[in-house]
């Protein structure tokens, strides 16, 4: 085989495993983990991410007096 064809086969072999661990790590719920790798093959990731980040360091809002 050509050298180049080896060469394309890898990287595309490498891109096919990078996302389907991004799918079993988006499922079980750990994205912070691909948010790197999402950033490069998916620019537009990042601000969704960053938003989901964010929220889930929320607190929730303490109850007034008024609602007892």
């Amino acid at each position: 085989m050509m050298p180049w064809l080896v060469v394309a086969l890898a990287l595309a072999l490498v891109g096919l495993l990078l996302r389907r661990a991004a799918l079993v790590v988006r499922r079980r719920g750990a994205g912070h983990v691909m948010a790197p790798f999402e950033e490069i093959w998916r620019p537009t990731a990042l601000e969704p991410h960053a938003e989901v980040r964010q929220q889930s360091q929320r607190r929730a809002p303490a109850p007034s007096p008024d609602d007892a």
